[in-house]
């Protein structure tokens, strides 16, 4: 009878697991299509708000041009969460290539990119050479660009915006910026992510990017430690 219960119970447990497994996939191809369709409309956006204000912002009112970027960095916003969300629902699948990643270069090109993006603004920024390690080099990029996209985003405007890259322990990397800080409740989203985030506490591409590296860093096998408060910037650790 205990051998029969146990059987029935194993049965139940596959079934259950079976489930469970179909609802995630379906899930996963759902949001996957979203994303997909939603990529289309956010490039029309993006192309014809760059006609706009590349034909046309010397003619409008400063409010009006201001309307104009406010739509500009809303859907690249937009694009860059279609694109988190494509690389979250990837990575239980993705199968690691492990070869030397220097976070060092890595850093030029993406500082780079984002000071193209508004040159108008003052930095300091200091990378350390030779921070290579042994990983994926795609996803450590793309985790290396969301915690620099994010240190950057949330630099006051009023202030020079100082970023700094260098050594943590004999492997890891630690990402230092100057800016806003987090609050305990917001770390804890990231490193706890959860469905039931009050809407009011949500800060648009900060939980996702993070959270995104975090997960990356931890395919690794390593981890990713974040320590901030508000006001007083924040450090991101990637320890390997």
């Amino acid at each position: 009878q205990v051998q029969e219960l146990n059987q029935g119970l194993s049965r139940q447990v596959d079934a259950q697991t079976k489930r469970i497994l179909e609802a995630k996939e379906e899930l996963r191809t759902i949001a996957s299509a979203i994303s997909h369709n939603l990529a289309a409309p956010l490039r029309t956006i993006e192309s014809f708000s760059e006609l706009l204000a590349t034909r046309a912002l010397d003619q409008l009112d400063a409010e009006t041009a201001d309307y104009v970027m406010r739509i500009r960095r809303a859907s690249a916003n937009m694009a860059n969460l279609t694109d988190d969300l494509m690389t979250f629902l990837s990575l239980d699948s993705v199968v690691l290539v492990r070869e030397e990643f220097d976070f060092s270069i890595a850093a030029q090109e993406i500082t780079s990119d984002i000071i193209k993006r508004s040159p108008k603004r003052c930095y300091r920024i200091t990378i350390m050479p030779g921070l290579k390690v042994q990983g994926d080099r795609a996803l450590l990029k793309t985790a290396f660009r969301n915690v620099l996209e994010n240190a950057f985003q949330y630099c006051s405007d009023n202030t020079v915006s100082s970023i700094e890259i260098g050594r943590y322990g004999e492997r890891g990397i630690f990402v230092k910026d100057n800016g806003i800080g987090m609050t305990p409740e917001e770390i804890e989203s990231i490193v706890n992510p959860s469905p039931t985030t009050e809407p009011d506490h949500y800060i648009p591409g900060l939980s996702v990017g993070l959270t995104i590296s975090k997960k990356i860093v931890e395919l690794h096998g390593g981890s990713l430690e974040i320590e901030s408060e508000a006001g007083g910037g924040t450090t991101v650790r990637f320890k390997f």
